[in-house]
């Protein structure tokens, strides 16, 4: 709740530096807990406290926006609620079709299955809160100038895309050749199976960028029920493929249908945007992106033999250094991005 505050004063890097402090101590008592013998419910016990850190620093900072405290004006919550439901509404049906494929995955296959299948997803699971901070950043320039400067509004939104895009490649490139790599290092070989999969889920990743733009996008617009109404179809798409395919295929249907769920919430918010808001991201821009992409994959294909770690230290050198050199991004638009007012 308190994380909006900071969005609209564009300060969210201190909402990141709470919760770096708050992870912190709970993996310094997690390595306490270890080498004291703790028991299980002491060590889970640790995510309370990280909690509890993250939560006193961010009221704290909080308080040097505004000075607030609980009141009551049931006029307000009304209309607060009438715009809200949808929303929160929305977030459940995100977390259904998300994890409805584990669930399924659980009650058709066997538990082998689903650690090989959990090993690769847990990697998308994690980088998903990446896009949803990077458009919290601008969430507050996409609100206030949505229908107020529509030129305004739509060079920030295609900085996001653009943005997008130049992260989701190396990622998606260096995923195709390190998959290996990264799960030995994440889950260890007995989840090599696990890679191939990652392989697949990995354009699911690209396509929730994506889907986080264009739900805050029908958000600040005011079309959080047409939103709704739109994941709640590609939720429905979710659990009906999983449960026809997944008997036949497994692991593969879920990888498979998560990144076909994913693209439909792309494809169906996106067309919600351009009917009501006549917007549709510019691609011009993002042509020179390709050539670094080119270049990061023919550097892994070649020279796999250097390492895993060596190739992830040097394979993004080489990516944002070549989109550098060509022009396809500069240091004035990265920081644009994040210091532009409304």
């Amino acid at each position: 709740m308190l994380i909006g505050i900071f969005q609209k004063h564009l300060r969210m890097d201190w909402v990141a530096g709470a919760e770096l402090c708050g992870k912190i101590i709970q993996v310094s008592l997690i390595a306490l807990g270890v080498k004291q013998h703790w028991s299980f419910l002491m060590i889970a016990g640790t995510i309370l406290i990280n909690m509890l850190v993250n939560f006193t620093l961010v009221f704290w900072l909080s308080r040097k926006f505004i000075k607030f405290s609980p009141a009551f004006d049931f006029t307000f919550w009304k209309k607060f609620l009438q715009q809200s439901i949808p929303v929160g509404l929305s977030v459940a049906i995100i977390s259904i079709y998300f994890k409805a494929d584990t669930i399924l995955l659980s009650l058709l296959r066997s538990p082998q299955e689903v650690g090989i299948y959990g090993a690769a997803f847990k990697v998308i699971e994690n980088v998903s809160f990446f896009p949803a901070m990077i458009v919290g950043l601008t969430m507050p320039i996409l609100s206030y100038n949505v229908f107020k400067d529509s030129t305004k509004f739509r060079q920030v939104a295609n900085k996001n895309f653009k943005v997008f895009v130049i992260l989701i490649l190396p990622l998606i490139v260096g995923t195709l050749f390190l998959a290996d790599g990264i799960i030995n290092f994440i889950a260890g070989a007995n989840f090599a199976p696990s890679a191939n999969v990652l392989r697949i889920i990995i354009f699911s990743l690209s396509f929730i960028f994506f889907g986080q733009l264009f739900n805050s996008i029908l958000i600040v617009a005011k079309l959080q029920k047409q939103m709704f109404w739109a994941l709640s179809f590609c939720a429905a798409f979710n659990i009906i493929s999983n449960l026809i395919f997944i008997p036949f295929f497994s692991y593969y249907a879920t990888a498979i249908n998560s990144v076909l769920t994913e693209l439909l919430v792309v494809l169906s918010t996106g067309h919600i945007i351009y009917r009501r808001l006549g917007f549709l991201p510019k691609f011009q821009d993002i042509a020179k992106t390709f050539p670094a992409a080119i270049l990061m994959a023919i550097f892994l294909y070649f020279f796999h033999s250097l390492g895993f770690f060596w190739l992830v230290t040097i394979s993004p050198i080489i990516y944002f250094s070549t989109l550098i050199l060509l022009g396809g991004i500069s240091k004035q638009e990265l920081l644009g991005l994040i210091k532009e007012k409304a």
